[in-house]
């Protein structure tokens, strides 16, 4: 994953822009790649239209938290681990549906 090793080949600058601004814009940055990105996968899962803004939020800030860890970690673990736990962690399996919004 490109991103990550963005992360981890830049974490002393990174760590020190977080401490200094709001996350180094990255959350901004990351919501276009994540539209482009999750759009697709969630029209593909019939997410309803009037909830994916909602449900990529949800996402973008579980992630953008998971790495912001990590790179408070030092980067220990490795890419493809990081990698794995996000994918994990974004595996939609089959939940029942609670009471319908209308």
């Amino acid at each position: 994953m490109p991103y990550l090793a963005f992360i981890r080949d830049s974490k002393r600058v990174l760590w020190a822009s977080v401490e200094q601004s709001a996350v180094l814009r990255l959350q901004s940055h990351c919501e276009g790649m994540f539209r482009q990105v999750f759009a697709p996968i969630l029209e593909r899962f019939q997410v309803p239209e009037r909830d994916r803004h909602y449900t990529m939020t949800f996402y973008l800030h579980g992630i953008t938290a998971l790495v912001m860890e990590w790179l408070k970690n030092d980067c220990r673990e490795s890419i493809e681990e990081i990698a794995d736990i996000i994918m994990r962690n974004i595996a939609r399996p089959e939940v029942p549906q609670t009471k319908k919004r209308g």
